[in-house]
C-alpha cells in the first residue's frame, strides 16, 4: 500500500528508465513537425576551442622552404619522429642549435624544452606531423545516467590535441531539454560553421558520440519525453540531421578527414532490422556501438577511448578493424557484458564486424547456449551449461550438459564462420547478424550428437515419488507392527 501523500504536496515524478535496461517504452514523433513554445525551448550549447598554434597551411611552408613565423631565415630541420620545426637564423649560431627535436620528444626523455612552440628568432614554431581538427559532437539525452560518458571523452580528446598542437571544437547538446527546429539548430550550430569555413585545409575530423536511451520495439534512439514519461524517439539519420544545420553538413561533407560516430545506446538499435539498415546506409567511414541487451557506460567508455585513440590519433582510416579489436579485445570486461560493432566503409562495400569473449561457465565463444534437445525434460527452454576439458587453453571444442537430465553432447569444435581475434586467445569475430544461425547449428551438432544420463528419456521430466516410510506402532502387549525393532 502507498504511503499517503503529504497534505498540498505533489506527487513524485516517476524515475526514468536507465540505460542498462532493455530497451524503453517510446514512440516516434518527428523533430522537426514538432512545434515549440518560446518558453519551452530550452538547449545548452556548449563550444569550445583549443588552440595551441595558429592555425596554417604547414605543408606549404615546409615544401617552400620558408618559415610561417619568421619567414626569412628557411632553416627548417626535421626531428626523428618527422616532426619539422624552424631553428631561426642560421648565421647565428648563438639562436641555431645543429640539431632539431620536437617538444614531444624532450618531454619523453625528461629534456628541458629548449625553446617556445611559438616565437620568433631563435625559437622554433613546429610546422608538420599536427593531427588534423577535430569536430567532436556530443548529443545525450540529459537524464543523469548520460551525463558522464561525454564529459570523460572530451577531457581524453582536449588533452590529446593540445599536446599535439592542433586545434579541437567541441558542441554539447542536452536533447531532452527541448525539441529542435531547423532554424533554432542552425543558430546554435553557427560557431562551428564559421570554425570549418575560417580553415583552408580539408583535413578536418568529425567524431559524433550519442549517448541516449532505445525504443524496444523500433530501436528508435529517444530525444524527449512527454509528460506520461513516454520516450519521443526517431531513427539515427533523423536525429542527425536534426541537430545539425544544412550548412555545416555541406561543409562535412566536402572534408577529406576521418569522420566517424559511436552510439551508447541499447542493443535493439542494432537488432532490429529497420534501424540498422538506416545506419548502413549512413556516410561515415565507421560507426562503433554495443549490441548487448545491457549497456554501462563505465564499462565500455575506456575501450571506447582507446579505439577513439588510435582511430583519430594514431592510425587512421586504413586500420580501423585492426584498432577495433585492440581496444576491445585486449581487456574481457566490455565484451563480458556486451558484444561490440564495428560498421565500416570498405573500397568493396560497407563492413559489419562483431566481436565477442568467451566465457567457460557462461557463453563459451561469445554465443549463447543450446537448449536440451529432450522433449521431455523440464530444462528443454532453459540453457544448458558448457563445459570444457581442462587441458584446452585455447578454447578448440566443448560440450554441453543438462542440469536437469543430466544428458550430455559429444565435444562440439569451434564453428567455421566464427574466427579468433589475431593474437587474443579468448576473443572471437563474425560478421554481424550471424549470432543466430550460429547458435543454431550448434543446437543441432547438440541434439546429433546427445547422450542421456542416468535417467531414460522417457522418464525424464516427470516427478519422481520417493517410497514413503512406514511407521513404527507398538500393540498393546508391546509387538512391534510395521516391522523389526
Amino acid at each position: 500500500m502507498e504511503k499517503p501523500f503529504p497534505k498540498g504536496g505533489r506527487r513524485p515524478k516517476p524515475a526514468a528508465p536507465r540505460s542498462d535496461a532493455q530497451g524503453v517504452r517510446g514512440k516516434y514523433v518527428p523533430i522537426t513537425d514538432v512545434e515549440v513554445e518560446p518558453s519551452g525551448y530550452d538547449i545548452r550549447v556548449q563550444a569550445q576551442l583549443e588552440a595551441a598554434v595558429p592555425a596554417t597551411t604547414t605543408r606549404d611552408c615546409a615544401s617552400a622552404g620558408k618559415c610561417w613565423s619568421c619567414g626569412d631565415f628557411g632553416n627548417i630541420r626535421e626531428c626523428t619522429t618527422g616532426m619539422t620545426g624552424c631553428l631561426g637564423d642560421p648565421d647565428d649560431p648563438a639562436v641555431a642549435p645543429t640539431e632539431f627535436v620536437c617538444p614531444p620528444c624532450l618531454k619523453k626523455e625528461g629534456r628541458p624544452v629548449q625553446y617556445e612552440v611559438q616565437g620568433y628568432g631563435g625559437c622554433a614554431p613546429v610546422h608538420g606531423n599536427r593531427l588534423p581538427q577535430l569536430f567532436y559532437l556530443c548529443l545525450r539525452l540529459g537524464l543523469e545516467d548520460t551525463d558522464w560518458a561525454g564529459e570523460v571523452v572530451h577531457q581524453f580528446l582536449q588533452a590529446a590535441y593540445r599536446s599535439s598542437y592542433s586545434e579541437c571544437m567541441r558542441i554539447d547538446m542536452i536533447m531532452s531539454k527541448g525539441r529542435m527546429r531547423t532554424r533554432q539548430i542552425a543558430q546554435k550550430m553557427r560557431p562551428v560553421t564559421n570554425w570549418i569555413s575560417e580553415h583552408p585545409t580539408p583535413d578536418i575530423d568529425f567524431f559524433a558520440l550519442v549517448d541516449s536511451h532505445t525504443d524496444g520495439d523500433t530501436g528508435y534512439i529517444a530525444y524527449s519525453h512527454d509528460a506520461h514519461e513516454v520516450f519521443e524517439c526517431v531513427p539515427i539519420d533523423e536525429l542527425l540531421a536534426a541537430y545539425t544545420s544544412d550548412l555545416c553538413r555541406q561543409l562535412l561533407s566536402g572534408l577529406n578527414g576521418l569522420r566517424g560516430m559511436a552510439l551508447l545506446t541499447c542493443g535493439e538499435t542494432w537488432t532490429n532490422e529497420g534501424h540498422y539498415s538506416r545506419i548502413w546506409r549512413g556516410q561515415l567511414d565507421f560507426v562503433v556501438g554495443f549490441t548487448g541487451k545491457t549497456v554501462l557506460s563505465h564499462i565500455v567508455v575506456p575501450s571506447l577511448m582507446d579505439f577513439v585513440s588510435s582511430a583519430y590519433l594514431k592510425i587512421g582510416r586504413p586500420r580501423l578493424l585492426a584498432a577495433f579489436f585492440d581496444a576491445f579485445a585486449n581487456k574481457p570486461d566490455p565484451l563480458s557484458y556486451t558484444p561490440a560493432i564495428l560498421v565500416r566503409r570498405e573500397p568493396g562495400g560497407v563492413v559489419a564486424t562483431e566481436v565477442r569473449h568467451s566465457q567457460v561457465a557462461q557463453r563459451v565463444w561469445g554465443i549463447r547456449p543450446p537448449t536440451c534437445p529432450v522433449l521431455p525434460c523440464m530444462g528443454h527452454n532453459t540453457e544448458l551449461s558448457p563445459r570444457m576439458s581442462k587441458h584446452d587453453r585455447r578454447h578448440e571444442r566443448c560440450y554441453y550438459v543438462c542440469q536437469v537430465c543430466h544428458g550430455r553432447s559429444d565435444y562440439i569444435r569451434l564453428p567455421s564462420r566464427l574466427r579468433r581475434v589475431p593474437g587474443y586467445d579468448f576473443s572471437f569475430h563474425h560478421t554481424f547478424g550471424l549470432h543466430d544461425s550460429i547458435r543454431a547449428e550448434i543446437q543441432y551438432r547438440v541434439g546429433a550428437t546427445w547422450q542421456y544420463g542416468r535417467k531414460e528419456e522417457a522418464e525424464v521430466g516427470q516427478a519422481q515419488v520417493c517410497p514413503s516410510k512406514k511407521r513404527r506402532t507398538e500393540g498393546p502387549n508391546g509387538e512391534a507392527h510395521g516391522g523389526p525393532r
